[in-house]
Formats: C-alpha cells, structure tokens, sequence
C-alpha cells in the first residue's frame, strides 16, 4: 500500500512547482504517489512536471476550477495510507515524510500529525517557524484552539491527516471558498479526530505578496471568511465546543468579519447557535458589536437598539448599563469613553473580552 499521497494543486506554477515537486522527490521516506492537479494553466507548469519522469508522480491536467476542488480532484485520486496538502509554491524538508509516519504508525489514536517548520520569504530566506505563531500547543482534541487560532496549524503542508478519516467522514476542500478553505478543513477535521503535535521542522511556508490571502482584496477576504465560519457553525461539532470558545468565536465574526454589516449582524443575533450562549455572554456581546459602531460613529440607531438588548439580557452588568446610559444621550461621547478606556487597559496590560484583537482577531493567514 502507497504509504503517503501527497496532494498539490498548481495554477500557472511554472516557476516555483520544480521545487516542491524535488523537496518530495528527495524524502528519506521512499513510498509516497505526488498527485499534481493542473488547474488550467497556461504557462509552462505542464512541460515543468513532466520533466520530472518519476512513476510516483501522477499528472491531472483539469479545466480551471480554483483550488480547492483541485484539491478535492487530488483526492479523489489518492490511494495513500496518509494525505499531505502540499501547495505548489511550498516545500518539504527530507525528513518531513518520515516524521509524520513514525508518529502515526507508532500513536494509531490520532487522526493528524501537526510538526513544525518555516515561514519563508518569496526567495526562500527563512522568516521565522510556524510555532512561533502558534506557540505551546498540546496533543489532543484542539477544536477550541484551532477555531479561534488558525496558527495552531500554520501551514497545511505542516501536517498530515490520516485517508480513513478524509474518507470515513467526507472530509473535503468547500468547493466555494478561494480564502480560508484551509482553516475550514482543518476545523471539521478536528471536530472528529484528535491531533498530535511534534517539534520536528518538516516543511517551508513561501509567504509572498502574490499569495492568495495576502492579495486578496479585504471585502472579498472577509467575505469568503463568514462564508467559512457560518458553515461552522451549522456543523453538530459547533455546538460541543466550550462555552468561552464560541463566545470568542462570535466576537470576532460580530466585531470583525461582520463590521459594517448590521443586517448580517442581526441574523447571527437570531441563531440557534448564539441562543444557545448564556444570557451574559449574549448581553457582553451585544454590547461589544454595539461599541464597535458607536466608536466608527455609524448605524447609532443599530447600537442604541443593540446596547438595550444587552442591559435586558445583562441587566446586572455595570458596564451595559453605563455605556447604554451615556450612549442613550450622546453616542460621541460614549464612543470617546470607550476609546479611552481601551487605551487605559491596553497600557495596564490587562487582558478582557475587549482586549482580544492580539490574541485572537483572525490574522492574515489562509486559514
């Protein structure tokens, strides 16, 4: 049986895929299939694959139809006891497809192995290691982690997951996500299987500035991340995260990813999924998505509505009360005084709901 199906969607990748396509060629880990999806390129990525004339190298040209169903192509061609994601402006270190073997030969309970590796320049100069960004991270069920840090992972190339579970559970690429279908991958892996992490470096990370999410446009960016995390939420595994967790989750889709959507907003007020949070972590929340527009100084008649909703659903909360009080008679100044209060916390260094853009304000990654 093929030990490792790696999998490597490639749109006009004529000058980077020679490089990925060699850093698998050159792993001490010998039985592996390179599945290559040609999406509809029209330079020469074809002759540059072909160029390589290893057997275990399999060559699908497809009309263009983005990346992730070039992926899910992939997939659907693969035959490996393990999948890897391996992007065609990336590489593999020599060991990276043994590392990830030896661990889930040797711990059968994990679905994932997760290693580390290098965020790297356009030229190939190391920048700094993907656990650096994702910091201390523990074996286990990490869905809480991953939903709200899409660090935890860093680069798909990073880890390897096993076919029995992209094949018991359908684990596929959402064939209409261009950003963050990544982390929408990684997330309903982890809502069904346990992940372990090694410290082994195995892969680099190309971060440039033609890369998809870094040159995306941010309207469309963020509108490709709600996409992703409204199909979270509808999934059953939402609903089992913590409570904090999917408080956390709902601030940044309310106060990031939905700014400036008040309609948008208010669907997400209305679901089953943030009914089902407890009536201070809503009345917080209400508030919270309030004061974003009372400082942009926008939708104040939306605010004042939605701070009166937060002091019914918090009605012990001092804060509520004070911010719907002030705001209720002049919303500049509300918005001045929560400005200064922010400023005032940050300088404390103490961390709260409001003060987690640092640790948890969804980053400029493809996750």
């Amino acid at each position: 049986m093929t030990r490792v199906s790696i999998i490597t969607p490639v749109f006009n990748g004529a000058g980077t895929i020679g490089t990925a396509m060699d850093s698998v060629l050159g792993q001490g880990e010998a039985n592996w299939e390179h599945i290559i999806v040609d999406d509809g390129s029209n330079d020469r990525t074809g002759d540059t694959v072909l160029s390589r004339t290893d057997p275990r190298v399999k060559y699908f040209r497809e009309p263009k139809c983005g990346r992730s169903i070039a992926r899910n192509i992939g997939i659907a061609h693969s035959v490996g006891e393990y999948l890897l994601f391996l992007d065609a402006d990336d590489w593999l270190l020599p060991d990276s497809l043994q590392e990830h073997t030896c661990f889930l030969d040797e711990y059968p309970g994990f679905g994932v192995c997760v290693s580390d590796g290098y965020f790297c320049t356009d030229k190939g100069d190391r920048i700094t290691s993907l656990s650096e960004r994702r910091k201390d991270i523990s074996s286990g069920r990490v869905a809480d982690r991953v939903l709200v840090d899409p660090a935890v992972i860093g680069a798909s190339n990073a880890a390897v997951i096993r076919g029995s579970v992209v094949k018991e559970h359908g684990l596929r690429f959402h064939p209409g996500l261009e950003v963050g279908e990544d982390w929408l991958f990684w997330v309903q892996a982890s809502f069904v299987t346990p992940f372990g992490f090694i410290p082994a470096m195995t892969c680099a990370y190309r971060w440039h500035e033609n890369s998809t999410t870094l040159g995306t446009k941010r309207e469309f960016r963020q509108n490709q991340l709600w996409i992703g995390r409204k199909i979270i939420m509808e999934d059953p595994g939402f609903n089992k995260l913590s409570p904090e967790t999917r408080r956390i989750f709902f601030y940044q889709v309310l106060t990031d990813l939905l700014l400036g959507k008040p309609e948008t907003q208010e669907a997400v007020f209305k679901s089953s999924q943030f009914a089902d949070l407890s009536r201070s972590a809503r009345g917080e929340l209400f508030r919270l998505a309030a004061v974003e527009y009372l400082l942009a100084g926008e939708h104040r008649r939306t605010a004042l509505r939605w701070l009166e909703k937060s002091r019914m659903l918090a009605p012990g909360s001092t804060k509520n009360l004070l911010v719907e009080r002030i705001a209720a008679g002049s919303p500049k100044l509300a918005g001045s005084l929560v400005r200064f209060w922010r400023r005032l916390q940050f300088r404390k260094g103490r961390e709260s709901l409001l003060d987690l853009d640092a640790k948890f304000r969804i980053p400029n990654s493809g996750f």
